[in-house]
């Protein structure tokens, strides 16, 4: 893997992680690392995640809200254009084979407390608090403000392909 795609999936990992990182999710990030690098490359992308993790939580506590968006909103449709930036980077890169491994490791990464929390709930809309469900609204703030990030939201009977 390349230097930059590297750097992508750990800004990915701080993205997931960006509410609590556990021990066990930084162990879980080492492991993913160590298929891939040798150990001083390890101890280097562990302290590039430290950086983007530490960096996600300032944010967080920075950043007002714009126009008719609340903050939490916000950093949902700011997290989603950071996520798509780095998927076109991984699906151009990685084989099927390494998109799994990686799918896996966020999905661990995720579920690190055994526990989903509503943020990631909202990342598949599958129990979503009301505020995320108006992204799905035509015309609503949220839609506006995912779809100016460049995102296209789904529909019943779209095609996606890997």
């Amino acid at each position: 893997m390349s230097e930059e795609l590297l750097k992508a999936i750990i800004q990915l990992f701080a993205i997931v992680t960006r509410e609590r990182i556990t021990d066990e999710e930084r162990n879980d990030i080492k492991e993913f690392l160590a298929l891939h690098l040798n150990r001083d490359a390890i101890k280097y992308y562990l302290n590039l995640f430290d950086e983007f993790a530490n960096s996600y939580r300032t944010e967080e506590q920075e950043a007002p809200a714009s126009g008719n968006i609340d903050v939490e909103t916000q950093q949902f449709v700011d997290d989603w254009a950071k996520i798509m930036q780095i998927t076109k980077k991984v699906n151009q890169a990685l084989t099927v084979q390494q998109k799994l491994v990686l799918i896996v490791k966020i999905i661990e990464l995720v579920f690190g407390d055994n526990e989903i929390s509503e943020r990631h709930c909202s990342w598949n809309y599958t129990g979503a608090p009301e505020s995320f469900d108006s992204v799905l609204i035509d015309g609503s703030p949220e839609r506006r403000a995912v779809e100016a990030a460049g995102w296209q939201v789904a529909e019943d009977g779209m095609e996606i392909s890997l």
